[in-house]
């Protein structure tokens, strides 16, 4: 009796530490699936991929393709790591099954303060090890980003120098992710823009428009050449002085020691814009006074001469590889 009293309980223990053991293995199980198998950590590797600029890495996760003639220069490298520089507070969500075989990671995150979701398809594709199951990214398309800058042919993109044949180009991005252009030249400038990029964007494209103009430096080498002009007309000791903007009709007679005096009260204000793939100066006007001394051919009375007369003029601009010429045109 006392035997088989204690048959039962060893059995009972044994049976009680089989089941500790499958529920153990069941649990184990269970946690190996969703932490090393599961979607979130196929979510998980791919954002860390971004992190550390392993483009590579991230297309071959995402199961990716780049969109013909999209220019690769954002998927690897600074560029990529810079895109993720502002993208924080990341949380990975709970899969939402669709199916058996499908299934929607989100992944809300915030950039410049603003809070963004991105949501992520992946798909069971095997079964490893009879227990556990092996989601992939379904295949995709990357979005694109388009930077344009006016009268330019290059920008700074998300700190990496690139190329805009005929002003624009467009870049194949991954997402999450924050881009950014901007440009700067000796002679031009444009305040730097950016943009978030949280979905494939089949339907179109973000933009980065750079909106260009003309520097300080520029206008006040502009400005100086027009102004070397101007004073080297009013050298000219005639009425009618070549090639220039201004004149003093009439021919007065003047006293035999009299020279004619021309001086510049006001000088053009320089503005440039863009025009039909060009940068142009606007209408140029200002103000020239003449002197001199006119004798009266009755009385033979000698008195001053002086006039004001406003002038207006325009002049083509042409700014290449750094140099900067104007030529007045007043015909």
């Amino acid at each position: 009796m006392h035997s088989t009293s204690a048959a039962l309980r060893t059995a009972a223990i044994w049976l009680l530490v089989l089941t500790l053991v499958i529920v153990a293995a069941i649990l184990t199980i269970f946690l190996v699936n969703t932490n090393v198998y599961g979607p979130k950590q196929q979510v998980a590797q791919y954002l860390q991929a971004l992190r550390d600029g392993e483009g590579g890495k991230a297309l071959g996760l995402l199961q990716a393709s780049i969109p013909e003639g999209a220019n690769p220069a954002m998927l690897d490298g600074p560029g990529l790591k810079a895109a993720m520089d502002d993208v924080d507070n990341v949380n990975i969500g709970d899969a939402k099954s669709s199916d058996e075989q499908h299934v929607t990671v989100p992944v809300e995150y915030t950039v410049d303060g603003n809070t963004l979701t991105t949501s992520f398809k992946l798909e069971k594709v095997d079964t490893v090890w009879l227990f556990f199951d092996e989601w992939a990214f379904v295949p995709s398309t990357l979005p694109t980003v388009t930077a344009s800058v006016v009268n330019g042919n290059h920008a700074t993109v998300n700190g990496e120098k690139v190329g805009l044949p005929k002003g624009e180009a467009s870049f194949a991005v991954f997402y999450p992710g924050e881009y950014s252009a901007s440009y700067k030249t000796e002679y031009f400038k444009a305040k730097p823009v950016e943009v978030a990029v949280s979905t494939r964007q089949d339907s179109s494209s973000s933009q980065l428009k750079l909106a260009a103009e003309p520097t300080k430096q520029l206008i006040n080498d502009v400005s100086t050449k027009l102004r070397q002009y101007l004073n080297k007309c009013a050298t000219q000791d005639v009425f009618y002085p070549s090639g220039c903007p201004f004149s003093h009709p009439g021919t007065p007679f003047l006293a035999p020691d009299a020279k004619i005096n021309w001086k510049i009260t006001d000088y053009p204000t320089i503005q440039i814009e863009a025009y039909k793939n060009k940068w142009v100066l606007k209408p140029l006007k200002g103000t020239a006074v003449v002197r001199s001394k006119k004798i009266d051919t009755f009385s033979g009375d000698v008195s001053p001469l002086r006039a004001e007369h406003d002038y207006r003029f325009t002049a083509r601009l042409n700014v290449n590889n750094g140099n900067v010429s104007v030529t007045p045109i007043t015909g």
